[in-house]
């Protein structure tokens, strides 16, 4: 668990840079085992950029300066901990910054976590997802998957809906963006790609363990494409959310349009978007009355997640999936791709992105005159924005054909 060391710890380390000078204890571990022979090489160092580029991980930082073997000798040194969260600008930091914002990003998100089951009176381990549930939704979606195959039809909304409640959703406490006033985390996960805490562009290790619940929703969006598109939707992410109505926000990560549907048994939900956010305010000054009012349980919805949108509160029980693009999806690996690929996943290019753009008119503000623009919402499974008419208005529920190139 990240929570090994003491707070004071993880914070104090946090705080140091690159070119921050430290002292090491000669000698300071048992002489004959592995962690002796990497301690000689990065003991040598005399900055903690050069510790690390010894080989020196940022568990043997804490360890060491926890039991007293290493310690900063002077400045530079940041005045608070630096945390990865939230920071889009990854080519900008050190790889010193990268390691250590990460590692304090894990601390906090897990001494979240850990409150929250303290708060409840649960066992921590119920907070970090049960293995023997998600290998039921595995043994399901593989059992669907033969099922639709067997039978020559398309992966049915119950067959997924089946699935995600068989799902071990995780308590995210990183999704800050998204939770109402009050709230500490969300039941929320990612499948597909993601930022790491190190900039780097990574599979998550859930789809890696769950591959069957991966390729039956990447199959799933296949059999839904709208009869519209003249090609797949490509995305690199699908984002599985439970029992919460997100608030107000953007999705900054995000490149393009995303895909969104809401499945369960619950009242209310819709999505509430705003299609002329072209973000020259804070979000939560966007005009009440310049949303568009979605209903997700009858079919898929384009948007784009980079203006403002959030979800109106529902009773009863209610599943949301938004399949996405992250913005740094050029840095996948060749493998990490091909990987995707053969799961399922129709991968982004610069030219499926545009393509996907280009069905959702461009934001045109919400000056003073914006009630005057037109603006229609036209079908496409059963939505996307095209520009005509002036008042936005929604046909829904269109039949979706399967196409599997």
């Amino acid at each position: 668990m990240p929570c090994t060391y003491l707070r004071e710890t993880y914070t104090e380390v946090a705080k140091w840079l690159e070119n921050t000078p430290i002292a090491y204890v000669p000698d300071g571990k048992t002489p004959g085992t592995k962690s002796y022979e990497r301690y000689v090489k990065y003991s040598k160092a005399q900055t903690v950029g050069e510790a690390l580029a010894l080989g020196c991980k940022p568990q043997d930082l804490l360890f060491d300066f926890e039991r007293k073997k290493v310690w900063a000798t002077g400045g530079p040194k940041r005045h608070e901990p630096f945390n990865l969260k939230g920071v889009e600008d990854h080519d900008s930091l050190t790889h010193t910054d990268k390691v250590l914002g990460g590692m304090y990003q894990v601390f906090i998100t897990w001494s979240n976590t850990f409150q929250v089951a303290e708060d409840m009176g649960l066992d921590r381990r119920f907070l970090t997802g049960c293995p023997s549930l998600r290998k039921d939704a595995q043994e399901h979606a593989t059992a669907a998957l033969a099922a639709a195959t067997r039978e020559n039809r398309k992966i049915q909304d119950s067959d997924v809906l089946d699935v995600l409640r068989k799902w071990a959703f995780e308590r995210n406490g990183t999704r800050l963006n998204v939770m109402q006033e009050g709230q500490t985390w969300v039941s929320s996960d990612t499948l597909g790609l993601i930022a790491s805490r190190t900039g780097e562009t990574l599979i998550t290790k859930a789809t890696r363990e769950y591959p069957k619940v991966f390729q039956l929703l990447c199959r799933w969006i296949r059999d839904r494409r709208p009869k519209d598109l003249t090609q797949d939707f490509t995305f690199t992410s699908i984002n599985l959310n439970f029992g919460y109505a997100a608030r107000l926000h953007r999705d900054g990560g995000n490149v393009g349009p995303s895909m969104i549907k809401a499945l369960g048994d619950f009242t209310g939900g819709e999505l509430n978007y705003w299609p002329d956010d072209n973000k020259a305010g804070p979000v939560d000054t966007l005009p009440p009355e310049g949303k568009v009012s979605l209903n997700l349980r009858d079919g898929l919805a384009l948007f784009d997640g980079n203006r403002g949108h959030s979800v109106e509160n529902f009773d009863g029980e209610r599943y949301s999936i938004v399949f996405f693009s992250m913005k740094r999806y050029h840095k996948a690996t060749d493998e990490d791709r091909q990987w995707l690929i053969e799961q399922g996943l129709c991968f982004p290019t610069d030219e499926s992105l545009h393509y996907a753009q280009s069905l959702l008119p461009p934001p045109r503000g919400y000056g003073k005159d914006w009630e005057l623009m037109e603006r229609n919402v036209s079908s496409i499974g059963p939505i996307t924005m095209l520009p005509n008419h002036r008042r936005p208005k929604c046909r829904q529920n269109v039949e979706l054909p399967c196409k599997h190139r």
